[in-house]
């Protein structure tokens, strides 16, 4: 998975029940050293569904070493865990 894509909650929309801001914090506390640049790349609202799918870009660099696509990927494992736990969206 490049980028981590998810439904909101029913109900909740983006600027909301839900900011941006909210998961770059987050992105940024469990993955510190290793996020360069986090972005909201695409937002689609489901209207007869009553959902919003928001999808985030995330570029991560070690500043000492190449980082393996193992290591990425572990920290986006992390990264999705917390967003489920914290937000309680549903991955996509």
């Amino acid at each position: 998975m490049n980028y981590p894509l998810f439904w909101l909650p029913p109900g909740v929309q983006v600027h909301e029940g839900f900011a941006p801001n909210d998961f770059y914090d987050l992105v940024r506390n469990v993955a510190c050293d290793v996020v360069e640049q986090i972005g909201l790349i695409d937002q689609f609202n489901h209207l007869k569904k009553n959902r919003t799918s928001v999808c985030f870009r995330i570029i991560y660099r070690h500043m000492e070493r190449t980082l393996t696509q193992k290591e990425v990927n572990d920290v986006l494992k992390i990264i999705i865990e917390a967003c489920v736990e914290t937000f309680k969206v549903e991955m996509r």
